[in-house]
C-alpha cells in the first residue's frame, strides 16, 4: 500500500529536521526591527504560546499511529487527504471542525486513540516544532519566533533522535 504525497512529504520534512545533527544550543536575538519570518497568510488565529496545548511523546506515538490509519484510508479514499490536510488559512478550530464533519476520517483518528482536537493540535505542533526548529538549526532564524510555542520547538530538540525513528518506522512501513 503507498503513502499518499502529501503524507509523504509531511514524514520527509519531519525527517530531515530529525535527523539533522545537533548544533549548539545558544540562541541569538534578531537585531530590532527584522522580520524573523514571513507571516501566516490570511488573518485566521493559530496556536500560540498560551494555546494550553502541551507537546507530549503519548501524543506524538497517538498522532503516528493516526497517520498511519490515515495513510491507509488515503489509499482507498480520494478525498481523505483533503480532509486530513490542514489548510494554511484556516484556525486550528476551523480544521478540528472539518475533521469532525467526516464521520470516516473522525472515526479513524479517535481509534487510533486520540481525540480529533489532540489530533489537529498535535499535527500543528509538530510542524511548527520542527519548522522552527529546522530554521533555527540551520541559522535562518536566530529566536523563536512570536506566535510559535517554544514548547513545541524544545520538545521536538529534546526528542530529536526519538523522532527520527518513528518517522523511519512509518517511511518503512509505507515504502517512502
Amino acid at each position: 500500500m503507498a503513502i499518499r504525497p502529501r503524507w509523504l512529504l509531511m514524514l520527509s520534512l519531519l525527517a530531515c529536521v530529525a535527523c539533522k545533527p545537533n548544533q549548539p544550543e545558544a540562541v541569538a536575538t534578531t537585531p530590532a526591527g527584522q522580520p524573523a519570518v514571513a507571516a501566516p497568510s490570511g488573518d485566521t488565529p493559530r496556536a500560540t504560546p498560551d494555546s494550553g496545548f502541551v507537546l507530549t511523546m503519548d501524543k506524538v506515538d497517538a498522532y503516528y499511529a493516526t497517520i498511519a490509519k490515515l495513510s491507509t484510508m488515503a489509499g482507498s479514499d480520494d478525498d481523505a487527504d483533503d480532509v486530513t490536510a490542514m489548510d494554511a488559512d484556516e484556525s486550528v478550530d476551523q480544521y478540528i471542525a472539518r475533521i469532525q464533519a467526516d464521520p470516516k476520517a473522525a472515526a479513524l483518528i479517535t481509534s487510533a486513540g486520540m481525540s480529533v482536537s489532540d489530533y489537529a493540535h498535535t499535527n500543528e505542533a509538530m510542524l511548527a516544532g520542527t519548522m522552527t526548529a529546522g530554521a533555527l538549526e540551520s541559522g535562518a532564524l536566530k529566536k523563536i519566533p512570536d506566535g510559535v510555542n517554544p514548547q513545541y520547538v524544545e520538545f521536538v530538540q529534546a526528542h530529536k533522535a526519538q523522532l527520527a525513528a518513528k518517522i523511519a518506522a512509518l517511511q518503512k512501513q509505507f515504502g517512502g
